[in-house]
């Protein structure tokens, strides 16, 4: 959800699980569903429940496989994961909780600002600003003309061609950082994976799937090496 967005995590668990050889790395599922509607379309129309059914029907194949934990590679899914997880016994590992707790942790138990930068889905249901609040930092959502450019870097540039223009992105964060005297930004949709995957970021830029990534690793009984491993970066 999208497909790029589960490879992308599916590398990344690759790359940052403390293993030797092809026996030591978790043994992974990556199911694909691409019947799923739009979320961030869904949830604007109001249109709730096709898209609950395909993340059940893929639910239940993982569930098949007896997979002992799973992550959804995508923020806007997050909506429907409080429905799921009460059908499922298997722990659906929470994106947007565990990103909070990771910034917390990172800003020293200070009442950080947290800039979100994801769909429209994520920024009118509120998502990640209940997710922040209740680990004590305060969430900041950008101006409507800031959000509309970062839908275009997400549907138009990445979603639509595989690659994202940086010149855009840095304009957008350099904004949206001084309009919202920001002390962190999460980049909330796996789009913007692109950027920190492609590009040195400064530290104050947290991406969700990075997290997941961790905290999958970790719940799975396995060690984070927390690098990626022999992938060149290019640096800006």
């Amino acid at each position: 959800m999208g497909p790029k967005a589960g490879v992308t995590f599916l590398e990344n668990v690759m790359d940052k699980t403390d293993a030797n050889s092809d026996a030591q790395h978790i043994e992974t599922y990556l199911l694909s569903n691409t019947r799923v509607p739009d979320r961030t379309a869904a949830i604007k129309a109001g249109e709730f429940d096709e898209v609950f059914e395909e993340l059940l029907r893929s639910v239940r194949g993982l569930e098949s496989l007896g997979v002992s934990n799973i992550v959804m590679a995508c923020n806007t899914a997050h909506h429907w994961l409080p429905a799921l997880q009460k059908v499922t016994s298997v722990p659906i590992i929470d994106m947007l909780d565990e990103t909070a707790k990771h910034i917390k942790a990172k800003s020293s138990g200070k009442n950080s600002r947290v800039g979100i930068l994801a769909t429209d889905g994520v920024i009118s249901t509120g998502l990640y600003d209940r997710a922040l609040a209740k680990h004590g930092l305060t969430p900041v959502t950008p101006n409507s003309k800031l959000q509309e450019k970062a839908m275009e870097i997400i549907y138009d540039q990445v979603k639509k061609t595989g690659v994202g223009n940086l010149d855009d992105f840095k304009e957008l964060t350099r904004q949206f950082v001084a309009e919202g005297n920001l002390d962190f930004v999460v980049l909330g949709c796996t789009e913007f994976s692109y950027f920190s995957k492609n590009f040195d970021l400064p530290e104050m830029f947290v991406e969700a799937m990075d997290v997941a990534t961790k905290t999958a690793i970790e719940q799975s009984g396995y060690k984070y090496k927390g690098s990626q491993a022999g992938r060149e970066r290019t640096r800006k």
